[in-house]
């Protein structure tokens, strides 16, 4: 009979998702906001600095995904969750920094900059931590159940991350600069706890640690035979662009 998951290790693998179901939905909702009213970026060259960001993204992951593969520690994948939880936080703090310079261009360049940052931070983090459901557990059912945790834990997040900060805040307007500093430093800080109790209280599975890894190009092509997979692919992409156009 497989092993079965403690409910400790459940609940301590979702609850990783709650850092960066904070620090991503806070963005998702305020950052645009902060950068037009506050900072006083057009919303255009603010478009522009946001695309910016995201699109690395689409690179990174891809990127740093092969990395995380392929990293052969004593603790698996576990040193990206230990080593990337200060730069997660640093980085988010520093997109919420009103810098002490004017000009729209070299304000849009600060703050892509600051965005391509924190992603890379936060795919450093992100893809080990999504990658370890299938390297806890050889099981389905106990594989479909880290995945609920996971997400319970991204919808409390996310809830958190539409509230609290007004709390914090009050209003996005330039007097407010201080508090708004304040909040990006907070839940930077407390995005990192989830990631840093993943490390100290999950161990993947010792087979997975020496498991050899394919190459990129018959990764690539294991994935586009794989109908299920690209079915599912083409869903998730044209869901995601149904919500981000909403």
């Amino acid at each position: 009979m497989q092993e079965r998951l403690s409910r400790s290790t459940k609940l301590i693998y979702g609850f990783g998702e709650t850092g960066i179901s904070l620090t991503t939905t806070i963005l998702s909702a305020y950052f645009a906001i902060f950068l037009t009213d506050v900072v006083g970026i057009a919303p255009g060259t603010a478009a522009i600095a946001i695309f910016v960001g995201r699109s690395w993204d689409y690179i990174n992951d891809l990127l740093i995904g092969y990395i995380s593969d392929r990293t052969r520690t004593r603790w698996g994948r576990w040193p990206f969750l230990l080593f990337g939880a200060l730069p997660l936080s640093l980085s988010f703090a520093l997109m919420w920094v009103h810098p002490p310079f004017e000009g729209q261009p070299v304000l849009a360049v600060y703050y892509a900059l600051a965005y391509v940052l924190f992603d890379t931070a936060a795919t450093f983090v992100y893809m080990p931590f999504c990658a370890l459901i299938p390297e806890l557990t050889s099981n389905y059912d106990e594989r479909t159940t880290l995945t609920a945790y996971r997400m319970f834990f991204s919808i409390l997040g996310s809830l958190v991350a539409f509230t609290i900060p007004l709390l914090i805040v009050g209003s996005f307007q330039p007097q407010n600069t201080g508090r708004i500093l304040q909040m990006g430093m907070a839940f930077g800080a407390v995005s990192a706890i989830p990631q840093l109790l993943v490390f100290w209280k999950t161990r993947e599975r010792k087979e997975y640690t020496d498991l050899a890894q394919p190459g990129l190009m018959e990764s690539l092509r294991a994935a586009a035979k794989n109908r299920p997979f690209v079915f599912s692919v083409v869903i998730f992409l044209l869901t995601g662009v149904s919500v981000d156009i909403l």
